[in-house]
């Protein structure tokens, strides 16, 4: 059986139940193929209902769940990405027959909740729990009875999870945004909007953006006006999580209620916005979203140009989309070669979304997807990088790029040297930002050295005084914090948060399935096709 999504690479939709089937299915193939008979028989179910959650005709929480113990994975891998996805396309996936609530009963939510508050004691740097114990306790405290907890409790867990969400790693990044998206939509999701208010205090702050992503997973009247007070901010980082949210309230509610609400602080930031910063950029890239009938009522506010569309959002034409499509199916037969799989075209496919896709939304559910199998995913990191490594189109290469760094998948990629010497800050950057995520030490010499960082370009700065605080290396952090110059604020903030933070070693769990992927297949370095 192969699975396909064959809509069109630039159509209005893609195949979302076959992406979730898929994602379920390769937990099976990549732990020795059990039989679907045998996997029925030990969860309690026939072999045709494991057949529709394979091809994507049905969707379970309690099997994904089941999946994932059966064979080893992280707990909430499976879960947290067709969540996430899922509620990204709502109106493009089968409705979840058994919605993941997670423990019903007073002792067992009681037993989660306290063995939470119990690891506050311990120094922020220190994760309270693993993502899938986050996971279960959000579903439970997102039902819509759930009302028992005192708000201040539940405001000092949100804290720890949005701080454990922005240091995550792995399938317990994904898992730990869905438990934090459950929150949001549940009773306690008014808590989520007070979490980033207080968040955004701290004036170096840091790993804003998928707090400010779940905060946009419910449109109410609180986020909104939140999300564009934010565009107020004169910190670059801050405006552009507000511009993130407000896409994202757009997205899942009323498009034209949303940005009208939030036109008055778009037109009062643009009015004093300074040209050319990435500010600049990310509230003119707001004003050229506007719906028709609002845009046509702030033309007579906006008396500054424009920044230029950012170089981010080339849109492929038609033979370079063909020409990307090809590549990524080589890269695919690659990896499944070095996995012993056979053909998976929708593989393919998500590598093609993840690096060449326009749509931001098919980009992050790709690697969403994708990072649930760590073994697999650090196999089409390492694809995907040679691609944009061989990339003549500058806005491909940085995209595929940056969206390298967002999926956090954790894994090191090789011949990444090659980006620390680009003339280009961006990849330099995204460069030092990926071996940070890998756990991999990060230059602190010569062009890296703490003290340059003024002599840097200001991106490249940034993004290594990200990849010092993601990397733990505390005697960077500390000589640019006490330089006192314009990222010691930032450099403050990753020594009191602490760094990477990964739930488990590939191998820590082995898979109870015979011929399950040994921790061998974590090898990055297996040979992947290139040729035609």
């Amino acid at each position: 059986m192969t699975l396909r999504d064959e809509t069109p690479l630039a159509g209005p939709r893609i195949d979302v139940n076959v992406r979730l089937g898929w994602l379920t299915r390769m937990a099976r193939l990549l732990h020795g193929a059990p039989q679907l008979r045998r996997m029925a028989a030990t969860l309690g179910v026939g072999t045709s209902t494991l057949h529709r959650l394979e091809i994507g005709e049905l969707r379970d929480a309690g099997l994904l769940r089941g999946y994932e113990e059966l064979f080893a994975l992280q707990p909430g891998a499976l879960r947290g990405a067709i969540g996430a996805t899922a509620r990204t396309f709502p109106q493009d996936v089968v409705a979840d027959r058994r919605p993941d609530l997670g423990p019903g009963d007073v002792r067992r939510v009681s037993a989660l909740t306290e063995q939470l508050l119990a690891g506050l004691e311990q120094p922020r740097r220190t994760p309270l729990a693993p993502a899938g114990l986050w996971l279960d306790w959000a579903s439970a405290l997102g039902r819509p009875e759930a009302v028992g907890l005192p708000e201040t409790m539940a405001l000092e867990l949100l804290d720890r999870l949005a701080a454990e969400l922005g240091r995550s790693v792995g399938p317990g990044y994904t898992t730990r945004y869905e438990a934090l998206s459950r929150m949001r939509s549940g009773p306690y999701g008014h808590l989520v909007v007070e979490v980033a208010r207080h968040r955004v205090d701290h004036p170096g702050i840091q790993a804003l953006a998928d707090l400010m992503s779940a905060v946009g997973e419910l449109e109410d009247e609180a986020a909104t006006a939140f999300s564009a007070h934010l565009l107020l901010d004169r910190r670059d980082r801050v405006s552009q999580a507000g511009v993130l949210a407000l896409f994202n309230l757009a997205a899942i509610g009323d498009a034209e209620r949303v940005w009208e609400a939030a036109l008055p602080q778009l037109l009062e930031a643009y009015a004093d916005v300074e040209p050319g910063t990435p500010r600049h950029d990310w509230l003119s890239h707001a004003l050229r979203s506007l719906p028709g009938r609002l845009a046509e009522k702030a033309r007579p506010f906006v008396r500054k140009r424009l920044a230029p569309a950012p170089l981010i959002d080339f849109e492929p034409g038609e033979a370079l989309r063909a020409e990307r499509e090809r590549e990524c199916r080589r890269a695919a037969l690659s990896v499944t070669d070095a996995l012993d799989l056979e053909e998976q075209p929708v593989l393919a496919r998500l590598l093609y979304d993840m690096g060449t896709a326009v749509q931001d939304d098919r980009a992050v559910t790709s690697y969403m997807l994708l990072g649930a199998h760590p073994e697999l995913s650090a196999l089409t990191d390492a694809a995907l990088f040679e691609q944009a490594r061989g990339e003549q189109e500058p806005a491909l290469a940085r995209r595929a790029a940056r969206q390298l760094v967002g999926a956090r998948h954790g894994a090191p990629v090789p011949g990444l040297d090659v980006w620390l010497t680009s003339p280009d800050p961006h990849l330099a950057g995204f460069g030092v930002r990926l071996r940070a995520l890998a756990g991999e030490a990060v230059p602190t010499e010569g062009w890296a050295a703490p003290d340059r960082l003024d002599a840097l370009d200001p991106a490249l700065a940034g993004h290594l005084v990200n990849a010092w605080g993601m990397a733990e290396q505390i005697a960077p952090l500390e000589t640019v914090r006490a330089g006192g110059g314009p990222h010691a604020s930032a450099a403050d903030w990753w020594l009191a948060e602490g760094g990477r933070l990964d739930d488990a070693a590939p191998s820590s769990s082995p898979s109870p399935w015979p011929g399950s992927v040994e921790a061998a297949s974590w090898n990055t370095t297996a040979t992947l096709r290139t040729g035609p």
